[in-house]
């Protein structure tokens, strides 16, 4: 695949020159019958096409005016939709208020610690509290860290590794690319940060049969933003299962099994759409 990409790459670029492009035709036609006939293209073949014609054009001709065309609707919808967010006084109160019964949890711990520790004869139980509120705090915060660091690196693909190190890509795109790596990685990163995020903290007491109630709270309290991607990112379920807690009906326990009956597999909603179209009477 490695010498398919030359006379790929020539006959994109030299669309334009007709002794080329019939030249990198007749090279990629005996590329693809290599394992048949042995044919190989010649190393210094390859490192000269590849020095010239090794980068991708430009987009052009149609392909360009669908790019700018798109830029042209990305651009008004975002301005429509910033509008209507700028309007609407309610989208503007979601966007900046926390959720209550996501963000009390913690804030009635914080609450109850300062207003015991404002009493005399209460001072040192809020002094216990407070250490362990301080665990929390400390290690959902060093969660946020990681997090961030995670997401700044799947973002910009870069790594503070000097380019002349051994095993290092030496040109900056390939560079990038590298540190970049693929979405497996991305997804490795944040499945680490979560991981880090449910570890068990060391200390906790009091807190402990309700810790990871507060822990979630916690992450989404900081986050300052309902919209924030941390504190989903790390607790989504427990998240979910506090708002569901908070519903009006309750949660309610399933197995898997009940759960995944509930759903219905694409093949299963065709077989079910024809037989009701064949038993339709107009």
């Amino acid at each position: 695949m490695r010498l398919l990409g030359s006379p790929i790459c020539m006959c994109i670029s030299i669309s334009h020159n007709t002794w080329l492009l019939i030249l990198a035709s007749h090279s990629f036609n005996a590329l693809l019958d290599a394992s048949k006939t042995g044919l190989r293209l010649k190393e210094e073949v390859f490192q000269a096409d590849q020095k010239k014609y090794g980068r991708t054009p430009p987009p052009d001709g149609i392909l360009k005016r669908l790019i700018d065309e798109g830029e042209v609707l990305k651009r008004t919808f975002y301005d429509m939709l910033q509008a209507a967010v700028g309007k609407s006084k309610k989208v503007k109160d979601a966007l900046n208020t926390l959720d209550p019964h996501l963000s009390s949890p913690w804030g009635d711990v914080l609450q109850t610690v300062r207003s015991l520790s404002q009493n005399k004869d209460t001072a040192p139980v809020a002094a216990i509290l407070q250490r362990e509120v301080d665990l929390i705090n400390m290690h959902v915060n060093e969660a946020m860290v990681k997090f961030a660091r995670a997401s700044q690196k799947s973002m910009d693909g870069k790594q503070d590794i000097p380019p002349g190190c051994p095993g290092m890509p030496q040109t900056p795109k390939k560079r990038a690319k590298a540190a970049l790596g693929t979405k497996s990685d991305q997804a490795d990163a944040m499945r680490l940060v979560a991981e880090f995020f449910w570890k068990p903290i060391e200390g906790i007491q009091i807190y402990k049969s309700n810790l990871d109630m507060l822990r979630a709270s916690c992450a989404y309290y900081r986050a300052q933003r309902p919209d924030k991607a941390f504190p989903w990112a790390v607790a989504f379920r427990e998240l979910c299962l506090m708002k569901a807690r908070a519903s009006q009906k309750g949660v309610a326990p399933v197995t898997r099994q009940v759960d995944d009956f509930k759903g219905l597999t694409s093949s299963s909603v065709k077989v079910l759409a024809k037989r009701m179209e064949s038993s339709t009477i107009f």
